[in-house]
């Protein structure tokens, strides 16, 4: 399906797609990562307002990625335990208080902040796995405020997902097919600015 994405129902109508193909591409698990960064290579394009070819830019974008994107695939699921392991320990020991709470969020804003700037990285710019590394750690520093931003949107969109598989199971599955693909999309909404300021200043 090809067409330009410069107004708001082809946007919304370009998101579900890719959200679709998110979807059927991480069914293997293993492949969430190249998968991901595909959608952000996508939805940025979208967000950018140009046209798409959404199935061949897909594909395109888990084939030039696939090696990192396996990476980030491990990468996440290390970062998912390392989430579940810090909150277990603030609400499951004598460690809940203010002070182990903002540690706990400190250390939960840095780890989904390194997960989403990477995919963005990917999705964004070709370069290497360590000069990535590099950015993601250099531009959440520089851009704090805006990384702020993003791990609130996404720890609440995420926290609604996450509420939707608690009301009924199958209602978080039927979530997975378009909730993960405006998630990307709100971030892409500020990662974009982050990029134009680092293009303007090259």
């Amino acid at each position: 399906m090809k067409h330009e994405a410069d107004k708001p129902l082809l946007k919304i109508l370009n998101v579900l797609l890719v959200n679709l193909l998110w979807f059927v591409f991480s069914l293997p698990i293993i492949t969430i990562g190249p998968a991901t960064c595909a959608a952000f290579y996508l939805i940025i394009k979208i967000c950018n307002n140009k046209e798409v070819s959404t199935f061949k830019m897909f594909t395109k974008g888990m084939k030039d990625n696939a090696l990192q994107g396996l990476i980030m695939s491990l990468i996440s699921a290390v970062s998912a335990a390392m989430l579940f392991g810090i909150w277990y320990l603030v609400f499951e020991n004598e460690w809940f208080n203010i002070i182990a709470i903002g540690v706990a969020l400190v250390l939960s804003m840095t780890i989904v902040n390194s997960n989403v700037f990477a995919y963005a990285f990917i999705g964004r710019y070709e370069n290497t796995f360590v000069n990535i590394v590099k950015n993601v750690v250099v531009r959440q520093l520089q851009f704090f405020k805006r990384a702020a931003l993003i791990f609130l949107i996404v720890t609440v969109e995420l926290g609604v997902l996450g509420y939707l598989f608690y009301l009924n199971i199958l209602g978080g599955i039927i979530g997975l097919f378009f909730w993960p693909g405006f998630i990307i999309y709100s971030v892409c909404l500020i990662m974009l600015e982050i990029f134009r300021q680092i293009e303007e200043n090259q």
